[in-house]
């Protein structure tokens, strides 16, 4: 029998199933769709779901269960682990790779992980921000870390750029494109012809980068 790990119930007059990046399967459903059904459609969806499934597998990307004690996690082309300790506030040890936390519930220690990274990325993108800018001639308005699931970064009317900070759990080379797209939007306000001819021009295999943040976008859940 399969077993969805969420049921989300709208009104919906169809079933849908997704399996994310993580591996989970969500059932989509009417709101007075019968458990019978629900099953049923999993049956018929078994190799669909199971193909999905071994491919989120393969991706290498985990979530934390409950605890974040000793969970790893790619970080500005490093790598972090999460210990539990003593300490009052988050604590980077850059010669250790740790992450300290206070040990407090697991909601908790996400929010206090999720400020700190996004303190610790800012200064990085500026930086490269900084670079891309000169290098492509253009400038920005502002630059805004968020921290959002939905996008890896934006270009606004006015030329602001933000980023999520979750940017960070990608490989550095794959930051850079990110970067160079939003700075790439300052010229052209679309995605046209031009606008991928300068992407193109300042990261010749941006088609890469995009296939990499497409096969892991479950990175934008942690924390």
């Amino acid at each position: 029998m399969i077993v969805p790990d969420q049921i989300v119930r709208t009104k919906r007059k169809t079933l849908a199933i997704t399996v994310d990046s993580f591996g989970r399967l969500i059932v989509r459903a009417p709101i007075k769709c019968t458990e019978e059904r629900i099953n049923a459609f999993l049956q018929s969806k078994a190799s669909w779901i199971e193909k999905y499934k071994n491919r989120a597998r393969q991706s290498g990307v985990a979530l934390p269960c409950g605890s974040v004690e000793g969970f790893s996690f790619p970080w500005l082309g490093g790598e972090y682990t999460v210990r539990t300790s003593g300490v009052s506030r988050v604590a980077v040890n850059q010669s250790t790779g740790e992450i300290k936390v206070p040990n407090e519930p697991f909601e908790k220690q996400c929010e206090k992980i999720r400020a700190k990274l996004k303190k610790e990325i800012k200064p990085y993108l500026e930086e490269r921000v900084a670079y891309f800018s000169a290098l492509m001639g253009v400038s920005v308005r502002s630059i805004t870390v968020t921290q959002t699931k939905s996008r890896w970064g934006s270009c606004t009317a006015k030329n602001a750029v933000r980023f999520t900070f979750r940017l960070g759990y990608m490989p550095i080379s794959v930051i850079d494109y990110v970067i160079v797209h939003e700075l790439a939007h300052v010229s052209e306000k679309n995605h046209g012809k031009k606008f991928w001819a300068i992407v193109a021009k300042n990261c010749p295999d941006y088609q890469r980068k995009r296939a990499h943040l497409k096969s892991h976008g479950g990175y934008a859940e942690l924390f």
